[in-house]
């Protein structure tokens, strides 16, 4: 008899161990879930504070400047591959615009003049406004020089761009000619 109530003891104890080892198992992959989406939480608002850190306006000038120059400069002894660091600093829109222009001299047109054709560009006037802590607009005026052979020709630019920080940089994510009477 008393072997039958140990018995009922140990088994119902074991049964209580058992239901208390999942519970307890359930609540340690819920904090382990919490850990997770906390340690994620954590990575955006630090990507989002370095955003925040770089969104000023001597940093996205800068990035719009060296943009503008390396799209808009045809001149081997100044930027030997100016379209292709161009392309690297474009994301989104600003990339497929740029994809699609080279698409286009490809084909023909200007491939020829480009050789002959020098092309300068000096930054006159820039304007910087934060639209977010990772987004950033800025308005470049710059004059554009033109040399082919013995002509020259000068035309005053501007262009509005629209600049993300995306991976630990700000690059261009579309940009529109604005154009002057």
């Amino acid at each position: 008899m008393k072997k039958r109530y140990l018995l009922i003891i140990l088994s119902t104890l074991m049964v209580i161990s058992l239901v208390g080892d999942f519970a307890f198992y359930d609540l340690w992959q819920q904090e382990k879930d919490k850990v997770s989406e906390l340690k994620q939480e954590l990575n955006e608002a630090n990507k989002q504070i370095e955003a925040l850190n770089s969104n000023h306006e001597q940093e996205i000038n800068k990035v719009a400047a060296d943009f503008i120059e390396r799209l808009f400069t045809y001149d081997q002894r100044v930027y030997e591959n100016g379209r292709e660091a161009a392309l690297e600093m474009a994301i989104g829109e600003a990339k497929e615009k740029l994809v699609q222009q080279q698409r286009e001299n490809l084909e023909g047109e200007f491939n020829e003049q480009d050789k002959e054709v020098v092309s300068l560009v000096n930054i006159t006037d820039s304007t910087y406004n934060k639209s977010g802590n990772d987004i950033a607009q800025a308005t470049v005026s710059f004059e554009q020089e033109y040399v082919m052979e013995s002509a020259r020709a000068k035309t005053i630019n501007k262009i509005k761009l629209w600049l993300k920080y995306y991976e630990k940089r700000w690059k261009v994510s579309n940009f529109k000619i604005i154009e002057s009477i």
